[in-house]
């Protein structure tokens, strides 16, 4: 799999100079109703969900041996990234209706963060699959001028192992996980960065995903926002969140980009 990802501009600073991949010519517009898209990865692309469940149970085992959560907890976790994951999934100590676990402190999160870090590197593709109609989805998009790209909030590491082992043979322009100095969504400005690194304007970009948090990142960014009911949120919740549009299967999109 070829995916060249141009440098994420941290906030507050100048975009960086164009690099291998990216491209400095003015964008010219296709003839499609938009020239991009930027994907959610999971619960959008991917069900990972049982690798998420496994390595935050792996964390919470190994502070103190708590009890595992359920796919359920889990799932409501998701979104916001590691950090905010860890500081939902790892109170830690005596948990009674009377005396709740205190919530972890910084360094209880530090540590969480690379137990988590470690063990997906390790584990996390051992039950993670793209999701039923993703690949031919991928493929009428790929037999057009049209740009694609992922940004998640999963660590940035986690992100490129699961895109080098399942889209192998796809040519993502951009790849982006969460990294240091960047926030993370549904702060757009990583969203807005990829745009400015590709050189196609916001509004001319689909930003899809399966959360709250990817429809106000698109809304935020100035991107046409599509919400997928596929992945780890009801059709309620996300439409509570005014997407431009809600499809129940990634067939469903090809329309919308004309195809």
């Amino acid at each position: 799999m070829t995916h060249n990802s141009p440098p994420i501009t941290p906030p507050n600073q100048p975009p960086a100079p164009p690099v291998s991949g990216s491209t400095s010519n003015p964008h010219e517009p296709t003839a499609h109703p938009f020239d991009a898209v930027m994907f959610d990865l999971d619960g959008t692309l991917v069900d990972s969900l049982d690798d998420i469940v496994a390595a935050t149970n792996f964390v919470r085992h190994d502070f103190d041996g708590r009890a595992p959560l359920d796919r359920e907890t889990v799932q409501r976790y998701i979104g916001y990234g590691a950090v905010y994951l860890l500081e939902n999934a790892l109170p830690i100590g005596t948990d009674t209706p009377d005396l709740p676990a205190p919530p972890p402190t910084p360094e209880d999160i530090q540590r969480g963060l690379a137990l988590f870090k470690k063990f997906y590197a390790q584990h996390g593709l051992n039950y993670t699959r793209p999701y039923a109609g993703i690949a031919d989805m991928l493929d009428a998009i790929a037999d057009t001028p049209i740009t694609t790209a992922i940004l998640s909030n999963k660590p940035h590491a986690a992100v490129e192992l699961v895109v080098d082992a399942i889209f192998t043979d796809r040519n993502f322009t951009a790849v982006f996980g969460q990294r240091e100095g960047i926030p993370p969504k549904p702060d757009p400005e990583a969203a807005l960065s990829i745009a400015r690194e590709i050189n196609i304007p916001a509004p001319r970009w689909i930003y899809i995903g399966d959360s709250e948090v990817d429809v106000q990142t698109g809304r935020a960014a100035g991107m046409y926002t599509v919400a997928v009911t596929w992945g780890f949120r009801d059709r309620q919740t996300l439409a509570e969140q005014k997407p431009d549009a809600i499809i129940d299967h990634p067939r469903d999109l090809l329309p919308i980009l004309g195809l």
